[in-house]
């Protein structure tokens, strides 16, 4: 057995301020935004 198999840790992520982010410009935006002008918006934030 790989040594990098028996010792796999997995990495629990914090996508708490994305998703206030999200909710935010969501509700900003009058539910009207798709993924692509989210994640764009996202992108400028630089949270993702």
């Amino acid at each position: 057995m790989p040594c990098l198999s028996f010792y796999y840790k997995e990495v629990k992520r914090n996508y708490h301020e994305v998703k206030e982010a999200i909710l935010s410009l969501y509700k900003k935006n009058k539910n009207r935004d798709g993924y692509r002008p989210m994640t764009l918006k996202l992108r400028q934030r630089g949270l993702i």
